[in-house]
């Protein structure tokens, strides 16, 4: 974790983001448009091996501010974390 840390690496991370970004695009009729959600949507399912788990759905990097691996975090404004015995949480981003 103390090579992500160093600000050479946070931006060649950044760089990594900018270029690997996807930007989704409206359909043209009611049958290919994903975005944007209509008002109408009740729930949407996030399934998988990684579909309950913050880190991955952050992009699986190690920082503490995109979640642990295992934890029982939230996604939304009020987020509740439950770090594992022996882990740390690093305000250093």
């Amino acid at each position: 974790m103390l090579a992500c840390i160093d600000m050479a690496h946070r931006e060649v991370a950044r760089e990594a983001v900018r270029k690997s970004m996807v930007l989704l695009k409206n359909g043209k009729t009611n049958v290919d448009t994903v975005i944007p959600l209509q008002r109408n949507v009740k729930k949407i399912v996030v399934a998988g091996a990684h579909a309950n788990n913050m880190g991955w759905q952050c992009g699986g990097f190690t920082l503490t501010w995109q979640g642990f691996n295992g934890t029982g975090e939230n996604i939304g404004r009020n987020k509740a974390m439950q770090l594992p015995t022996g882990k740390t949480r690093a305000n250093q981003n």
